[in-house]
């Protein structure tokens, strides 16, 4: 169950990364610092905002697409950053393209490298930042579950070795303290050798 609320929090926090980096290529952090006082709080907010409004848009686009790459992460039991922020940059210009050849005059003012720079870099910062919280755990649990397996047998085997270290000895003090028992011992293993 944890692994599932962090996959979900890990898309959120995905979503929410991409979109404030598309957000502030929009809305420079350098344009924001040299407003005046007075509107730098109202921008930030509008800002803020701006942001959450592209996460949500983000988080619809990319489900499936994301659905797909943590289904194979999870298959091929991958946590690594590079394989999650790749994901990430596939799925923004996947989003881009779809963007680009939704508007029907194809204008050029969209196809520019400052605007497939903004969503390469969104995809590229989203993966990672979904790596950083669930990706990169991906695998570990049942490496975990594993290793406390095999400790647990080695501890039973552990346990199953004194038990007839301590068995051996009680026969052998069971022998040395009674002499008639020494001497079924050796007829026993007489009639087990013919």
């Amino acid at each position: 169950m944890s692994s599932i609320l962090r996959t979900i929090f890990g898309y959120a926090l995905a979503c929410l990364t991409a979109a404030a980096v598309v957000v502030l290529f929009v809305k420079t952090p350098a344009q924001l610092l040299a407003l005046p006082q007075a509107e730098q709080l109202q921008t930030l907010e509008s800002t803020g905002l701006l942001i959450l409004a592209a996460a949500t848009h983000s988080a619809v686009f990319a489900l499936p697409f994301a659905l797909i790459a943590i289904l194979i992460g999870i298959l091929f039991k991958s946590n690594k950053a590079l394989f999650y922020s790749a994901a990430g940059v596939a799925i923004s210009l996947f989003g881009f393209a779809a963007l680009y050849f939704s508007d029907p005059a194809r204008t050029q003012a969209l196809l520019n490298s400052y605007a497939l720079t903004a969503y390469a870099l969104s995809g590229l910062l989203g993966g990672y930042a979904y790596w950083l919280f669930a990706g990169r755990f991906v695998g570990k649990a049942k490496l975990r579950n594993t290793q406390e397996k095999v400790k647990k047998k080695k501890a039973e085997k552990e346990n199953v070795t004194i038990k007839k270290v301590t068995n051996n000895k009680d026969k052998k003090n069971q022998l040395n303290k009674d002499p008639h028992a020494k001497e079924q011992t050796k007829d026993n293993a007489k009639k087990s050798n013919k």
